[in-house]
């Protein structure tokens, strides 16, 4: 889990033909996105099993 890298995307689905949007982002892992994902990251990690829950902003679509 050291080097692995976990990426969030949040979608919409938008008009009749569900066109699908990107809304937004966040890595967790190796390279996340802010220090707050890394911190979380491990948290998770050296948690043993625990369920560790935090809110994160995501970042705009590249």
């Amino acid at each position: 889990l050291d080097v692995c890298t976990v990426r969030i995307e949040v979608w919409s689905s938008v008009g009749v033909l569900r066109r699908r949007q990107l809304l937004g982002w966040l890595a967790l892992g190796l390279n996340s996105s802010s220090p707050d994902a890394q911190e979380h990251w491990e948290q998770m990690i050296q948690g043993s099993g625990i369920t560790v829950s935090k809110w994160h902003p995501v970042h705009p679509p590249e």
